[in-house]
């Protein structure tokens, strides 16, 4: 956060393009035993942490205050974020499950990098709208 000028957004797409990186990295070690497979997963963990936090804790403070809205509406605003993540936890199991009984474990990983490049994607563009670069 601190290299890219507290541009919380930013840091946290940068970080998902990197766990879409090293989620692509375990579907290329997976036949390469279990120490390969548990370090791409520790890093994919930690630069999944990272905007986990960032999205929960400080972005929440700056969409309030770059809105104009009041310390009052921080609490809605958090419940409004937080509520999206708990909606993704209560699916994720369910699908999951399918995926990999009715496909495979690639198919679910190779799905899981569409998601965190999809998300990285969604905040660069809300990067580029808030900038006004494009509309």
């Amino acid at each position: 956060d601190h290299y890219l000028n507290g541009d919380n957004s930013k840091t946290a797409g940068l970080f998902l393009a990197g766990a879409s990186v090293m989620l692509l990295g375990c579907n290329l070690v997976a036949d390469m035993g279990i120490f390969m497979n548990q370090f791409c997963m520790i890093l994919v963990g930690i630069l999944i942490i990272g905007p986990d936090s960032i999205m929960s804790a400080t972005i929440i403070s700056d969409l309030v205050k770059d809105n104009g809205l009041n310390s009052q509406d921080l609490g809605s605003v958090a419940g409004l974020i937080n509520s999206m993540g708990s909606s993704g936890a209560i699916f994720q199991s369910g699908a999951t499950a399918y995926i990999t009984q009715h496909y495979s474990w690639s198919t679910l990983f190779n799905f899981f990098i569409f998601c965190s490049m999809l998300s990285s994607s969604i905040l660069y563009i809300a990067i580029l709208l808030r900038r006004r670069v494009i509309l």
